[in-house]
């Protein structure tokens, strides 16, 4: 395992993947469960009884004084040895953090809650435990968590049974598990109906247009948006301060499941409405009449408004654009701005990381794991708001203008 993936793994990359998403996945792309996530509430309370900025002080402390040397990869000093890391070195890494996750699996997996254990088989990559998980939950999070967590599990058994399919880059997306596939976000929005986030993952996999362009007219009249983004990670540290060795192995994992969830709502807006450009005839395929034009307008908006995820907000502001026929001043914040905000939530994240320091000390560990709490708590909107960094939005009565 080298040192640049590792690195890589625990950057926030969001908004370049969002980039080769608007510019290359197909319209009819499948992404799974996105938006803000819910409070811990009964299932982790707080993440201890100081929250989690108190926590993850402590275990920065307890780092500082078990490990003086570990710059580069927290509760690995053994890497700090040479200037550059060694295929050894790399070795042992790798069986140090598979060590680190397994103890975390042992313990969670005798959790007295749903989401304890269902957290062991994350980490474990437990495709079948997961499913059983998921198929018997009538918990809402814990069926989000299973739903979106099943396939990237069933993927990475894939990878470790062989290593070299990245390399060859074989494409195992259409590969399904019979565990997951027992696993729907019909399902999702009958354990809570109220969830925007539940409806949009509905409409991102419907197939026939008409049922997605309900499932996302159901998203816009729902009064919350509770995802699944931090709840492992805040799961992990709710039974008290982590020992710093374990901090770096599980934030990698819990950051990939976390980074596989993104723009959910404009993959439903895609599969709602089609690619329906203004320069698009109303004969054309996904325009229809121009009345659901008006409405694919109005659920573009509807998006913008409402996504806790900064970056989903941005993608929505471009479709709004270029397949909807909005003019830019109409919109409650401009792809510009929005494209900013992705900027300023990540410096905030991973300020080390925003610097050009890829190292992963545990310092720069620790803030990464507090910022997802706090994230899982509040989403990243509120916390840019709480910053000063979020603007008002502008005025939406423009926003059904035809586009000059």
């Amino acid at each position: 395992m080298k040192r640049g993936l590792i690195a890589g793994a625990v950057m926030s990359a969001l908004g370049a993947v969002a980039l080769w998403w608007w510019s290359a996945a197909p319209h009819d792309a499948v992404v799974l469960a996105q938006t803000r996530p819910v409070a811990p509430s009964s299932h982790a309370a707080s993440a201890g009884q100081g929250g989690p900025w108190a926590l993850l002080a402590e275990a920065t402390r307890q780092a500082d004084a078990a490990d003086p040397k570990g710059k580069r990869f927290c509760g690995a000093p053994f890497m700090d040895e040479g200037a550059e890391p060694t295929d050894a070195m790399n070795e042992r890494l790798e069986r140090h953090m598979k060590d680190a996750v397994a103890a975390q699996v042992k313990r969670l997996a005798l959790a007295p809650d749903e989401l304890g254990r269902l957290t062991a088989a994350i980490l474990s990559n437990d495709v079948t435990h997961i499913g059983e998980i998921g198929r018997t939950t009538t918990d809402p999070l814990v069926y989000g968590l299973a739903l979106r967590s099943c396939p990237r599990a069933f993927w990475m058994t894939l990878l470790q049974e062989d290593p070299t399919r990245f390399e060859r880059n074989v494409d195992d997306t259409r590969r399904t598990h019979p565990a997951c596939d027992a696993l729907t976000a019909q399902r999702w929005t009958e354990l809570d109906p109220d969830n925007a986030a539940a409806w949009w993952t509905l409409a991102s996999q419907s197939t026939p247009q008409a049922a997605a362009l309900q499932a996302m007219l159901t998203a816009k009249s729902a009064s919350r948006v509770s995802g699944t983004q931090g709840q492992l990670i805040t799961r992990i540290a709710a039974d008290g301060p982590v020992d710093p060795a374990v901090l770096l192995p599980v934030s990698i994992v819990t950051m990939g499941v976390d980074g596989a969830e993104f723009a959910v709502s404009s993959t439903g807006l895609r599969r709602a409405c089609g690619r329906t450009g203004p320069a698009r005839s109303a004969s054309s395929a996904g325009a229809a009449i121009p009345a659901t034009r008006e409405v694919c307008r109005d659920l573009a908006l509807d998006v913008i408004d409402k996504d806790p995820v900064v970056i989903n907000r941005f993608i929505a502001s471009k479709l709004a654009i270029s397949e909807f026929g909005v003019p830019e001043p109409a919109l409650p914040y401009s792809p510009d701005v929005l494209r900013k905000l992705v900027a300023e939530f990540d410096a905030w994240r991973a300020p080390e990381s925003a610097k050009g320091n890829h190292d992963m000390g545990c310092p720069q560990v620790a803030r990464l794991v507090e910022a997802d709490i706090e994230r899982a708590k509040v989403g990243e909107v509120e916390i840019l708001r709480r910053l000063g960094k979020m603007p008002p939005p502008r005025s939406r009565a423009a926003a059904s203008a035809p586009a000059s």
